[in-house]
């Protein structure tokens, strides 16, 4: 047996939330280089895009490589050879 669908404000106020929900997961996605690296490829290959169309893109790319790299130095050990 079916149940009946949600009221719209049942949905209004889920919807609410959500939006909360968005923005932190927008933020997270931010913090990963694939978000600016796709955009990247697929206007260069794709739509021929040039570099002022894509500067903000690659700035931040440029800002993720030492602080990757950074990172990497401070948070990974050594190993031996």
């Amino acid at each position: 047996m079916r149940s009946a669908p949600p009221p719209p404000a049942d949905i209004a106020i889920r919807f609410k939330y959500n939006q909360d929900f968005d923005s932190i997961y927008a933020m997270v996605g931010r913090l990963f280089p694939m978000t600016y690296f796709l955009p990247i490829s697929v206007g260069t290959f794709t739509k021929g895009l040039g570099f002022s169309d894509l500067a903000p893109n690659l700035a931040a790319l440029v800002v993720f490589i030492p602080a990757l790299t950074g990172l990497n130095l401070l948070l990974l050990r050594k190993q031996e050879r």
